[in-house]
């Protein structure tokens, strides 16, 4: 009993110094789509054809959520932090974060690291 209680403890205390876990890539994708569909029409092209010149997204550029979409969403978020070799991180702690991060790509503030010309570390 004893070695069980000390078990539970140490998992308490070890836990409890653990940063907050990331957000699922599930949470995640609807926060996207939901910031995505959001978007006014011009906007939702922008992201798409950012996502696209990236190789990102594959399909028609419509201005449409879809899986599509979302998926290229989530994966540009991990690719623009593997393509900056860790200098740009996006956030992802909750909708807010998704939204405006969204509208950077719409404004296509993230251009060279998804598919720019080499400038990035300079």
């Amino acid at each position: 009993m004893f070695h069980r209680l000390a078990t539970l403890a140490f998992a308490a205390l070890f836990l409890s110094v653990l940063p907050a876990a990331a957000q699922d890539d599930a949470t995640v994708s609807r926060w996207l789509g939901a910031a995505f569909t959001r978007l006014p029409a011009p906007d939702r092209i922008a992201v798409q054809d950012e996502l696209s010149l990236a190789g990102l997204f594959t399909t028609a550029i419509d201005g449409h959520e879809g899986a599509d979409t979302d998926t290229a969403l989530l994966y540009s978020v991990d690719f623009i932090a593997d393509n900056s070799l860790g200098h740009v991180v996006i956030p992802m702690a909750g909708p807010e974060d998704a939204e405006a991060y969204v509208q950077a790509l719409g404004r296509r503030e993230h251009s060279d690291w998804l598919y720019g010309e080499g400038e990035e570390g300079e």
